[in-house]
């Protein structure tokens, strides 16, 4: 079955299950009383019959419920053991990388200097060996904290840019944690996290 893309996963099985279970449920009372009418004469027997048949509904229900719900969880879980090994491998890529790379969000201020940018939400660990932060220090910043002085007004510009075309390389100057200013290459580009 494939997945809706208006309803998650979880609820998709659930109303599977259900259907599945409100069908065979809808079956075996229509079918089994009609055929257990047509056998069976002697009201005591069909009492005794009905019991049983009763028993036999809740224990086959289970097990049809049981297996369904098993089928549906080893289905999830396969899917969760993917896309752990799909953020593994994406995390190898992200800390391979020879570059700093930073991830952070944009707020609605257009002002690059006034709020426009948050704090960091990732980045790798060459960013905290070039930059010389330890990794909680690194998530308390912003990217216009690592602009060497004087730069704010230059990169101005380019941020209206990259806002304009979603990606944008420039130049400009930089500063590590003890000061030390250096040239860097930006690639910015945005999307959805």
């Amino acid at each position: 079955m494939k997945q809706n893309r208006h309803m998650p996963f979880s609820e998709l099985g659930s109303m599977k299950v259900a259907g599945i279970y409100a069908l065979f449920s809808a079956l075996w009372i229509l079918l089994s009383d009609q055929i257990l009418y047509i056998f069976v004469k002697d009201p005591d027997l069909m009492t005794r019959i009905q019991m049983g048949k009763g028993w036999a509904f809740i224990l086959i229900s289970a097990l049809i419920i049981y297996i369904l719900l098993r089928k549906e969880i080893r289905k999830h879980l396969r899917t969760a053991d993917a896309l752990r090994e799909s953020e593994e491998k994406y995390r190898l890529l992200f800390n391979s990388a020879n570059d700093a790379v930073f991830v952070h969000c944009l707020s609605d201020s257009k002002d690059a200097f006034n709020g426009m940018f948050n704090r960091f939400l990732e980045f790798n660990d060459i960013a905290c060996q070039k930059y010389g932060y330890l990794r909680n220090d690194l998530l308390k910043l912003t990217p216009t904290d690592l602009l060497a002085p004087g730069m704010k007004t230059r990169v101005q510009k380019h941020v209206d840019t990259l806002l304009d075309n979603k990606r944008h390389i420039f130049e400009t100057m930089h500063q590590s944690s003890e000061g030390r200013v250096f040239p860097v290459e930006i690639s910015a580009f945005l999307f959805d996290y």
